[in-house]
């Protein structure tokens, strides 16, 4: 099955988790708050972090059910903790150093794969690069350079659209770019595993 295939079979969950998760996220900035701790800042925090390992968690799920043709399966357990994981090592990384966000992410969304496919064994995406190196490279690159670029339409969209506007706008693009790239991970992986 093609990449575009299992991106757009799993439409009527994609859709409204992208567009759910991106007007949490706007949602969180309305208060307009500084970082601060104070229980306010904290709960829109959470807000957001369970918002963005929520949607990680189905998009994930419904691409691994759409490369295997068979109906949506509420996530695993294993699936719901790689996501919440993963969200929480690449927020970490990026107030280490911004550049480390792309590679987290990239990493992160193997890691996603693999936890959709085998719950069992969540880091069985990275197999693809034993099994199909040259394929698993150039996955990884043309990843990166996509996390890249969506990285300066981040900056750009901050620049001109601001405030919740501006936040919704970009997580609505970092949605749809992050169903195509765990689309194209799911279908290599299931392909070559």
């Amino acid at each position: 099955m093609s990449l575009w295939r299992v991106a757009a079979r799993g439409w009527r969950i994609h859709v409204p988790v992208v567009v759910a998760n991106a007007l949490v996220q706007a949602a969180t900035t309305l208060p307009f708050l500084t970082p601060a701790a104070s229980a306010s800042f904290i709960l829109l925090t959470l807000a957001s972090f369970a918002a963005l390992a929520a949607a990680a968690a189905l998009v994930a799920a419904q691409a691994a059910a759409s490369a295997g043709s068979f109906p949506f399966r509420w996530p695993s357990w294993t699936l719901w903790m790689s996501a919440a994981i993963v969200v929480l090592l690449v927020g970490t990384g990026s107030l280490i150093s911004p550049f480390v966000v792309p590679v987290a992410c990239a990493v992160a969304i193997i890691v996603l794969t693999g936890a959709a496919a085998r719950p069992s064994r969540p880091f069985a995406a990275f197999r693809l690069f034993a099994n199909a190196p040259l394929r698993a490279i150039g996955l990884s690159l043309l990843t990166l350079v996509v996390l890249g670029l969506l990285w300066v339409v981040a900056l750009l969209l901050g620049l001109f659209v601001t405030g919740a506007l501006g936040s919704g706008l970009t997580w609505l693009v970092f949605g749809a770019v992050a169903v195509v790239l765990i689309a194209a991970w799911t279908e290599s992986s299931r392909r070559h595993l």
